[in-house]
């Protein structure tokens, strides 16, 4: 193979993966973001039904317009008061995970976080 050829080649796959890293940050932060609002909408959905959770995220789709929501699985249930760990307790996630390998989790004090995926 002639110098010429392999450094376009490195050029190339060097372009290739500049142009990763931004796309994949920001499916991350959107991720997050609607995991977020979702988490939110979740609390105040349990605020307005005596502490409770909702039974699925459908029933929260007035209080956080979130296009993706059905990429996201609900992990807890039960009243908030009976949660011992919110800190620690997954509130909800992405069903799969999100270019990179991570998928945003919210946990039921509200904060999020881009969890890695273990491999398969």
């Amino acid at each position: 193979m002639s110098i010429k050829l392999m450094a376009l080649i490195a050029v190339l796959l060097l372009a290739g993966c500049a142009t990763m890293g931004p796309r994949s940050r920001t499916a991350e932060i959107l991720a997050a973001t609607d995991a977020r609002q979702l988490a939110l909408a979740c609390c105040v959905w349990a605020n307005d039904h005596n502490g409770v959770l909702p039974p699925n995220l459908a029933a929260v789709k007035d209080l956080a317009p979130v296009e993706r929501a059905a990429a996201y699985e609900l992990c807890a249930s039960g009243k908030l008061a009976d949660i011992k760990a919110p800190a620690t307790t997954v509130l909800l996630r992405e069903k799969q995970a999100i270019p990179g390998g991570r998928r945003a989790t919210a946990f039921v004090d509200g904060h999020c976080e881009l969890c890695s995926v273990p491999p398969l």
